[in-house]
């Protein structure tokens, strides 16, 4: 009863809208540009029975732009609302990720053939790094790693990756204990550990990585430490214990992350959510 007697209301509401318009009309019909008016009244009507259309439609579009909204705050869903506009975002990150990993697989490339060389070095011949202390040729190149700075960013990428790229060889080829690299400060020998990790993953690395994940300043030391942690999740060798200590450590991450670590940890979160 409530609801018809709002129906009523509304429509003595447009009745009397409808019969002012009609007044306003026969008013302006005796004005000597009576044509011209008419020719404004035609440009402005479809505006106005759009407005209208909407106006009487109002509960209905509020609903559905509600029901938008909420589709896309769910973080369950699929939708990332952007510059451009909705987005699919599950689909955009996940080819992303793909990309990325494609290029940082080269170094799982190299892995495979230090890997058969450390194999015949077993085989053949007795490793002439100690155990107990980290080689000085390691700890040189870490401190390399660390004086570099060249002015613009990606060639600072550059120099910083291919840095690592050379600690990964060194402590794969020479068996550098990475129980030992992860109880040291030294950012550079953090950053052999996470290179060897995601080169070449064995059982005990994400042990080691945690011992020294809240050490680390350096954005592209943390970066590297991600990666290998996302190596060591696609590999099997993550339980759901550390599952939930990396994520930890990715979430501490995020607060003075730059784009390409935010977007590294992004990834890495997706893939241990659908992994």
């Amino acid at each position: 009863m409530g609801d018809f007697s709002k129906d009523i209301q509304r429509s003595k509401h447009w009745m009397l809208m409808l019969v002012a318009c009609l007044v306003v009309l026969a008013v302006i019909s005796y004005h000597p540009n009576f044509g011209d008016i008419v020719t404004l009244i035609g440009n402005l009507a479809w505006p106005v029975v759009l407005i209208f259309v909407i106006y009487l439609l109002r509960d209905e579009v509020k609903s559905f732009f509600r029901a938008v909204t909420r589709k896309v705050e769910d973080p369950k869903n699929n939708l990332l609302i952007g510059k451009s506009g909705l987005e699919i975002k599950r689909q955009i990150e996940q080819t992303q990720a793909k990309v990325d990993e494609m290029k940082l697989d080269q170094e799982t490339t190299q892995a495979l053939a230090l890997q058969a060389f450390v194999l015949k070095k077993k085989a053949g011949e007795k490793s002439i790094v100690s155990k107990e202390s980290i080689p000085a040729q390691l700890s040189e190149l870490a401190e390399n790693y660390m004086n570099i700075n060249a002015s613009e960013w990606r060639e600072r990428v550059r120099l910083k990756d291919a840095a690592a790229r050379e600690l990964a060889s060194f402590v794969i080829v020479n068996e550098v204990s990475r129980t030992l690299l992860g109880s040291q400060h030294h950012e550079g020998l953090i950053l052999a550990l996470a290179a060897a990790s995601h080169t070449l993953p064995e059982s005990g690395d994400l042990d080691a990585l945690m011992h020294v994940a809240h050490e680390v300043n350096r954005l592209h030391v943390k970066y590297r430490i991600v990666l290998a942690m996302g190596r060591l999740f696609e590999r099997g060798m993550v339980d759901e214990r550390q599952k939930e200590e990396i994520l930890q450590v990715l979430n501490l991450y995020k607060h003075d992350a730059d784009n390409s670590l935010r977007r590294r940890i992004e990834q890495t979160e997706l893939l241990m959510r659908e992994g």
